[in-house]
């Protein structure tokens, strides 16, 4: 809801596999309800046998294909190997201030 406060226009941007686990997130309806659900198709997306009423309310938009795994990134940066290639610099910067995927060494 602070978003919504501060923002007139929200979109949550999603990849295609995500969209058929959408009804498990907490709060899917309010989610659409306060957001526009952004769906990134890839040409090798397969259409679904039946579809939700999540599905319906997405709007998709085809991207190109781009071969980067969110788990390769996490594994990357939790391994301290170079990222730079893969994210956008802000990302990268946010990733090294918070530590993130880093493992403790305990």
């Amino acid at each position: 809801m602070a978003l919504k406060n501060k923002y007139e226009k929200i979109e949550l941007i999603i990849g295609y596999d995500n969209i058929f686990d959408f009804s498990t997130w907490k709060e899917p309806d309010l989610i659409i309800e306060l957001a526009k659900l952004i769906v990134l198709r890839r040409k090798t997306s397969v259409k679904p046998a039946t579809a939700d009423k999540y599905f319906h309310a997405a709007i998709f938009v085809d991207t190109p294909a781009i071969d980067i795994s969110s788990s390769e990134i996490r594994q990357r940066a939790a391994e301290n190997m170079p990222i730079d290639f893969l994210v956008h610099h802000k990302v990268k910067e946010y990733i090294d201030k918070f530590k993130l995927y880093k493992k403790d060494d305990v």
